[in-house]
């Protein structure tokens, strides 16, 4: 199903008197669906292109909205595959007017059911395939750890 920009309830203040520029509007929204929980970890984000059709704003307006996200672990990307929700919050997070608008952010520990889905989104995930050297380098022991 193909999420479109009135699915993620964007609206963009314009006005000359807008408090904040297009970019940190477009991050602060994102950034609200994801705590707030109306975008799920795995939840994939229309790509920047489209959304800035979308919202009819140039595409490194939305692209640097996304690197700020990505850079706080809100998202990731796959080349090739999109830009997707991390599994990094838990569903319980709590949002208030002044954290999103501020730039006071606060993580949480994520939850057990946001570990386990991690743990199993990572176990679906194709094994990158090792060259010798890291196959030799996998069988070394570590110090201090368990497999000594």
């Amino acid at each position: 199903m193909k999420r479109r920009q009135t699915d993620l309830l964007i609206s963009l203040d314009r006005t000359d008197s807008a408090a904040e520029g297009l970019t940190r509007q477009i991050y602060a929204q994102l950034r609200g669906a994801i705590l707030g929980g109306r975008l799920r970890a795995g939840d994939r984000i229309p790509p920047s292109r489209e959304l800035a059709r979308d919202l009819d704003v140039a595409r490194l307006t939305v692209a640097t909205a996304y690197e700020w996200l990505q850079a706080e672990g809100y998202v990731y990307g796959r080349v090739g595959a999109g830009t997707f929700v991390a599994a990094v919050f838990d569903g319980e997070t709590s949002l208030d007017e002044a954290s999103v608008a501020g730039t006071d952010f606060v993580r949480r520990a994520p939850s057990a059911a946001a570990r386990h889905e991690a743990a199993e989104a990572a176990e679906a995930a194709p094994p990158v395939p090792l060259s010798a050297w890291a196959h030799r380098i996998a069988t070394l022991p570590f110090i201090g750890s368990e497999r000594v």
